[in-house]
C-alpha cells in the first residue's frame, strides 16, 4: 500500500513538472497599482539581459448579452450553451450570456499580436473603442477540450465594423454597481495572445491596446478596482539564470513600490512548493505506514483470550450450603 501510495505522489510530481516545462514564461511579476502601469518600472524589467520574452497586460471579466441570430449557426447546430447548462441559466431576458475576457496589452505587445494574426496595428486605439474579437468556442484548456471533445468554431457571428455592447456585471442578479461598455470589431481571430491564462469554452475574448483597456474599464465597480487594474508581465529567462533575474526583479520594483503591492513567482518557486507537498505526503505515508505496522505487530502479540478452564464437578454437599458450585471457598470446599 504505501508503496503503491509513494508511486501515486512521484506520478502526481512528474505530471506537475512536465505541465510547468510546456509554459511559456517561466517567471510572473504581479504589481496591484490603480493608475496606469509604471513605464519606468516596465522599461527596466523587460530589459533585463536575461530576458529573452515578456508580455504585459491587465484583464477584466465581463458578459455580452446577444439575440439567438447573433450567435453562429455552426454553434448552435453542435448545442451551443444547452451542452454546458441542461439548467437555462446561459439565458437572461431571453437573451444569450455570453462570459468575455477583455485583455489590455502593452502597447509593444498589442502590436506583436496583431503581426501574428495578420492585423493592422493602426486600426485600434487612438482614442477609438476598437477590439479583436478571439471568437473560438472550444477555449484553450486542453483537458476541457478533450474530456468534452469540443470541436472547434466560432460562437458568434461578428465581423469588422460591427458593435457590441458589454457589462461589468456577470449575472443580472449581481447587487450593487453596473456598467456598461461599447466596442467594435477591428478583426476576429481564433489564436489566442500568448499569454499563458486559460480560456475556457463558450467564452469570448476581447483584445485591446491597454489605453482603450482604460477607457472601457473606466466605469466598472469601484469595489473591484484592484482586480482589474492589477498588472501582470509574464517573462521567459534562461533557466540557469532564472533566480538572479527574479532577485534583480524584486530590487527593481522594491525601489518604486512597498512589498505589499507587487509579487513574483518562478518555475524555481513551484519546483520548490512542488517538493515540500511531496515530501509532506511522503511524511504522511510514512507515518500511517508506521502506525498501520506498530498495530499489526501489537495485535500479533496480544493473547489470545480463552474461555475459563472447568471448575470441579459439583459436590452433593454444594447445594445443602445453599452455594452455587462455583461459590464454594477452596477451603471449605466439598469433599465426595
Amino acid at each position: 500500500l504505501m508503496v503503491g501510495a509513494m508511486c501515486l505522489t512521484n506520478g502526481i510530481e512528474a505530471n506537475r513538472m512536465a505541465d510547468m516545462e510546456r509554459d511559456i514564461y517561466n517567471l510572473d511579476i504581479t504589481i496591484d497599482v490603480v493608475g496606469e502601469p509604471d513605464a519606468d518600472i516596465e522599461s527596466q524589467l523587460r530589459s533585463q539581459p536575461d530576458a529573452q520574452r515578456s508580455i504585459l497586460y491587465r484583464s477584466a471579466e465581463a458578459r455580452l448579452l446577444l439575440d439567438e441570430s447573433q450567435m453562429d449557426d455552426g454553434y448552435l447546430a453542435r448545442g451551443g450553451l444547452e451542452v454546458y447548462d441542461s439548467m437555462d441559466s446561459y439565458l437572461e431576458k431571453g437573451q444569450y450570456r455570453l462570459y468575455t475576457s477583455l485583455m489590455g496589452l502593452a502597447p509593444e505587445d498589442f502590436d506583436a499580436y496583431c503581426r501574428e494574426i495578420g492585423a493592422d496595428p493602426a486600426a485600434f486605439g487612438n482614442g477609438k473603442n476598437t477590439a479583436i474579437v478571439v471568437n473560438e468556442a472550444m477555449g484553450s484548456v486542453e483537458t476541457l477540450i478533450w474530456q468534452n471533445k469540443l470541436t472547434s468554431g466560432p460562437l458568434i457571428k461578428a465581423a469588422p465594423g460591427e458593435s457590441f455592447t458589454g457589462y461589468d456585471r456577470l449575472y443580472l442578479e449581481q447587487e450593487g454597481h453596473s456598467a456598461s461598455f461599447s466596442f467594435t470589431v477591428g478583426a476576429v481571430t481564433s489564436t489566442y495572445p500568448a499569454l499563458q491564462k486559460s480560456s475556457f469554452p463558450n467564452t469570448l475574448m476581447l483584445v485591446v491596446p491597454m489605453e482603450t483597456y482604460e477607457r472601457l474599464t473606466m466605469d466598472f465597480d469601484p469595489a473591484d478596482t484592484l482586480r482589474y487594474r492589477r498588472t501582470y508581465l509574464k517573462t521567459q529567462v534562461a533557466e540557469e539564470s532564472l533566480a538572479a533575474v527574479q532577485a534583480e526583479a524584486e530590487a527593481i520594483i522594491g525601489q518604486h513600490l512597498p512589498a505589499e503591492d507587487y509579487e513574483t513567482w518562478s518555475h524555481l518557486d513551484s519546483i520548490r512548493e512542488s517538493r515540500e507537498g511531496t515530501r509532506l505526503m511522503y511524511l504522511l505515508i510514512s507515518a500511517a505506514a508506521v502506525f498501520l505496522g506498530l498495530l499489526g505487530i501489537s495485535t500479533a502479540f496480544s493473547p489470545i483470550p480463552t474461555a475459563p478452564p472447568p471448575g470441579p464437578g459439583p459436590s452433593p454437599a454444594c447445594p445443602a450450603s445453599g452455594l452455587p458450585p462455583m461459590g464454594c471457598h477452596p477451603c471449605c470446599a466439598c469433599k465426595r
